[in-house]
């Protein structure tokens, strides 16, 4: 095992107060036989001189500098720069525990996973939050529906740290982090791996120390895109590994689900693009119009938002994206509006524009 090495990613971005304590946890690993490669993505502070300083230090250290393009831009990078079999990413603010590089790798040489995830502690202002699994392995070609399915949900395959990864399963199948991607690359990139992959492997001990106060997080809500992306990428691993009985509910189920949140998450909000609205339900509602008579499908409270939108959704009436909004405040606004037929009759986008402009969010 000794011979094996490990490149352990770091991409690096106004990160001069916690990169030197993330580098260190790295270089002390109980593995010695690993390759740090720093990306420097154009980082304004000192960061890029003090990627520099480490590397003189250790040869192990690999210093690359670009020009800025985000967290995914220097992922990938070094994920091109990369000379080992197998390779795993660290924040620059984050830490991980002395053991994590060997252990990754033991359970990946004594298991034959192509991927092998580790537990991850998150430290929040007010909050400690451990994510774990416990120890375990799934063979793709004769897992159950209810393990493919469950693995979808598992909030410890939203993180692209703490796994040890293939990098001639990345490079050969061309999967890479999005880089026009905000949030949500990590979510998506572990999906579309996992489309190539065989086996999955679970580590129950924690490895990994997620700093979530620094003030250079960038977690937020996932742009459209990405939201679909996920889905897409999820769609595809559930396709490959169910019959289409169980892939037709689980996307029903999703996207309901996602629908759901995107509503109620631009509601909250004085809404604009209304483009958005109209794309949500074009990738959505198809999916789920073949369980509208199927609540059993879905949750509780999933399906008393159906039950409630239903027929809004089912006539294309979009105004049910601003379902908190009543039905008559509406036309009674409108002085030209005097038939729900005409309305009716609009395109999906022209719909969202007339609502929003009877309820003054759009000028």
């Amino acid at each position: 095992m000794e011979n094996i090495a490990v490149s352990v990613i770091v991409p690096v971005y106004k990160a001069e107060g916690t990169l030197e304590a993330s580098v260190k946890s790295i270089q002390v690993q109980t593995h010695k036989n690993i390759e740090i490669i720093l990306v420097d993505d154009g980082s304004p502070d000192k960061s890029g001189e003090l990627c520099d300083k480490l590397a003189l230090g250790d040869n192990r250290i690999k210093v690359i500098h670009k020009q800025n393009g985000g967290v995914s831009s220097a992922r990938n990078e070094g994920i091109i720069q990369a000379t080992s079999e197998f390779l795993c990413f660290v924040d620059s603010d984050d830490e991980i525990e002395t053991t994590m590089v060997e252990k990754l790798l033991r359970n990946q040489i004594s298991t034959g996973a192509q991927l092998v995830v580790a537990g991850i502690t998150e430290y929040h202002k007010n909050l400690i939050r451990t994510l774990c699994e416990d120890e375990c392995q799934i063979d793709f070609s004769n897992a159950t529906n209810e393990q493919i399915i469950n693995l979808c949900s598992k909030d410890i395959m939203c993180f692209s740290t703490v796994k040890l990864y293939s990098k001639k399963i990345l490079v050969d199948n061309n999967i890479k982090f999005k880089e026009n991607l905000v949030c949500g690359e990590d979510h998506l990139l572990i999906f579309q791996y996992l489309c190539y992959i065989e086996k999955i492997s679970f580590i129950k001990d924690s490895l990994y120390r997620y700093y979530c106060f620094n003030s250079n997080g960038s977690t937020r809500f996932f742009p459209l895109s990405g939201q679909i992306d996920i889905f897409k990428a999820k769609e595809k691993f559930v396709q490959k590994n169910c019959p289409k009985e169980i892939v037709d509910e689980y996307c029903a189920k999703n996207a309901l689900r996602n629908l759901i949140a995107r509503f109620n998450y631009l509601t909250k909000r004085s809404i604009k693009d209304y483009d958005e609205l109209a794309t949500a339900y074009d990738v959505y509602w198809p999916y789920i119009i073949p369980f509208l008579d199927k609540k059993e499908n879905f949750s509780e409270e999933d399906g008393l938002w159906l039950i409630k939108n239903k027929n809004n959704l089912v006539n294309k009436n979009i105004k049910a994206v601003y379902y908190c909004i009543e039905k008559e405040l509406v036309f009674k606004k409108s002085k030209r509006m005097r038939h729900l037929s005409e309305f009716l009759d609009m395109s999906i986008k022209e719909k969202i524009k007339f609502v929003f402009k009877k309820i003054k969010l759009i000028h």
